[in-house]
């Protein structure tokens, strides 16, 4: 993430239904456009009491932000 392009304002948490550990939920990335350029975004998903194994998922995203006229 190129500070210069995007911040990251917040991120919000909402459990899903089940109360059962390790259930799903969902997860809410908030972002704020600082200036123009293009930058990745790259979540992995990692299980902290997992050491030194691969991601379970990671998936990416390219945002441009061009300048306004």
């Amino acid at each position: 993430l190129d500070g210069a392009v995007l911040e990251l304002v917040g991120s919000e948490y909402t459990p899903g239904e089940s109360k059962l550990i390790g259930s799903g939920g969902r997860e809410i990335w908030t972002f704020r456009a600082v200036g123009a350029g293009k930058t990745l975004i790259a979540f992995k998903y990692i299980r902290p009491w997992e050491k030194d194994v691969p991601p379970a998922r990671e998936v990416s995203f390219t945002v441009i932000v061009s300048q306004r006229s």
